[in-house]
């Protein structure tokens, strides 16, 4: 694992946090960090010209305070034209090879991965993931919900083995995702939080089982 010291966070930064629900505290606990391009590019391993400056998002398994990973938001993500309509690509990427993991917020025990009593929302993003942990605990000493964060619908799966194929030649073998034994399940109510672009975007529909 690399070591990312980044910058301390922006004004314009926090700012920005704050408009997706995500307080200065909170954004300080995450320990998000401000990254320049150099830096981005080493971050998620690539070596072109393109703008890898943004903020660097630390993974946490729960209970532990030391990085596990990190993933990068880019400020300036490239563009592609789809149907004539501008879209950004790698606006989130991670490094090459990396395993897809859950997003918990700094702090979260394992006790609260495996208190069954306490409700899971599974969302998409670690800013979202931030903003309803900040929402379950509101006002509150204790945690209403647990928040997990994926970094997409289809990220609750990977690569989790190897087979031979027909012909003789390795296959991954793709099933559900390590982190996800982390969180005891049985007998605990779960909600999935899909982006407002539910309805519209068709990666999302596939995974709700829609197409």
């Amino acid at each position: 694992m690399i070591h990312i010291p980044g910058d301390e966070l922006q004004s314009a930064d926090y700012r920005s946090l704050e408009a997706r629900w995500i307080s200065r505290e909170l954004a300080d606990v995450a320990r998000i960090r401000r990254v320049d391009s150099d830096t981005g590019k080493l971050l998620v391993g690539r070596r072109d010209h393109s703008d890898y400056a943004g903020l660097a998002i630390p993974y946490f398994l729960p209970g532990e305070s030391h990085v596990r990973e990190w993933r990068l938001r880019r400020d300036h993500p490239d563009i592609e034209y789809k149907d004539g309509k501008p879209k950004e690509r790698g606006k989130y990427l991670s490094a090459p090879g990396r395993k897809n993991l859950i997003y918990f917020v700094p702090g979260v025990s394992m006790d609260l991965a495996k208190a069954v009593a306490t409700p899971v929302i599974v969302t998409e993003g670690e800013f979202k993931t931030l903003a309803l942990w900040r929402l379950a605990n509101y006002e509150s000493t204790t945690s209403r919900f647990l928040p997990i964060g994926l970094g997409g619908v289809w990220n609750w799966r990977g690569t989790v083995g190897k087979t031979h194929g027909p012909n003789g030649d390795r296959r991954d073998v793709k099933g559900a995702i390590p982190d996800l034994d982390l969180v005891v399940w049985e007998g605990r109510r779960v909600f999935i939080a899909f982006d407002a672009d539910a309805e519209k975007n068709e990666m999302v529909e596939a995974a709700r089982g829609l197409r």
